[in-house]
């Protein structure tokens, strides 16, 4: 079993970065966030790699 504790720890942190930025939308807080993993070369192979499994 995974660790339970961690999403409290995760959204925790995750409500600290939000605050800091209150006018964004939540998608666009993830976007930001995430966004430049989609343009990471590893991550776009590695995606290509997974669905073409």
């Amino acid at each position: 079993m995974r660790e339970p504790k961690r999403i409290k720890r995760i959204l925790e942190k995750i409500v600290i970065l939000w605050e800091n930025s209150p006018d964004l939308r939540f998608g666009q807080f993830i976007q930001n966030i995430f966004g430049s993993a989609v343009n990471d070369q590893f991550f776009s192979k590695f995606t290509i790699n997974l669905y073409s499994s």
